[in-house]
């Protein structure tokens, strides 16, 4: 697409949250549940090491997920054209779908709600989340492009009351 009509960004908080508690939940449970079960008689103070081991993890996952959400934020943008919807695949290369090509929508979780669109011509599918900053107007958007019987509107429209 080489003129987007409108490019629409994630919520950073939304996004941050969405990969904020899944990161510190695991980083809670896992290493204090390994040294639990693998070194119960084996290491002495096993109480210590596992509170300094949850404190690292725990520390590590905030970062990471506050890195990843920024780089998520400043890469990932879902294009809406005249002729195409231009979003990302599940490893993050960027794919452009013309409207007539899109063969079905798909709401599926991957960290957060996304809607998978899948095309007729290609394999590959693009993941839209939807929790972007400007949701009414993205969907206002498809349906103005798209048409109101296109399959990527009817599965927003069931998102919300856009009324």
């Amino acid at each position: 697409m080489r003129h987007p009509v409108a490019v629409f960004r994630v919520s950073f908080w939304r996004e941050w949250l969405s990969l904020f508690v899944p990161c510190q939940l695991t980083a809670l449970l896992m290493p204090g549940i390994a040294v639990a079960l693998l070194y119960p008689d084996i290491v002495p103070n096993a109480g210590e090491l596992a509170a300094i081991v949850w404190v690292a993890a725990a520390g590590l996952a905030s970062i990471a997920s506050l890195l990843k959400t920024i780089l998520n934020y400043w890469r990932c943008r879902v294009r809406v054209g005249l002729d195409a919807i231009d979003g990302y695949d599940l490893l993050g290369w960027r794919e452009s779908i013309p409207w007539d090509w899109v063969k079905e929508v798909q709401r599926r979780w991957y960290w957060a709600p996304y809607l998978r669109v899948t095309s007729n011509a290609r394999q590959d599918a693009i993941w839209l989340p939807l929790h972007l900053t400007d949701f009414p107007e993205f969907v206002e958007t498809i349906a103005e492009y798209a048409g109101s019987d296109h399959p990527l509107t009817i599965a927003l429209y069931a998102e919300g009351d856009f009324d």
